[in-house]
């Protein structure tokens, strides 16, 4: 019976698009940007799988995630998502990575703060 060796990664592999530390990576950056925003003082914090972002204290359901965009850079390396409305890639157009993640943070103060606008600030209640 042959021996089987466990398929390892090259840096190649685990660099590229949807490679191990390209999602860490990114994961990273999203949770930078998450904690920049005023809203994370103001909201329940949460993580799901490989996103970050806020939530309604009394309605785990509304929340806004920043994550890694899916398997593919050709338009931005985050997206944002609201729950129940959708996903949207954060174009990177070109900006530095730290003009990209300042763009990154205000795109998703203003989308969060529209999603709970309705919302009492609180953190009595985690997500």
């Amino acid at each position: 019976m042959p021996i089987i060796q466990p398929q390892v990664p090259t840096d190649e592999q685990q660099a590229a698009p949807g490679g191990a530390l390209w999602r860490t990576l990114w994961m990273h950056a999203a949770a930078q940007a998450v904690y920049a925003s005023p809203l994370a003082a103001r909201y329940p914090v949460i993580s799901v799988g490989a996103g970050i972002g806020v939530c309604d204290p009394h309605d785990r359901h509304r929340a806004v995630l920043l994550h890694p965009a899916a398997q593919t850079r050709a338009c931005g390396e985050l997206a944002l998502t609201a729950l129940g409305i959708g996903t949207q890639a954060l174009p990177r157009a070109g900006r530095s990575y730290i003009a990209y993640l300042n763009n990154v943070t205000d795109i998703f103060t203003t989308i969060a703060t529209a999603v709970l606008a309705h919302v009492a600030p609180s953190h009595a209640s985690p997500c």
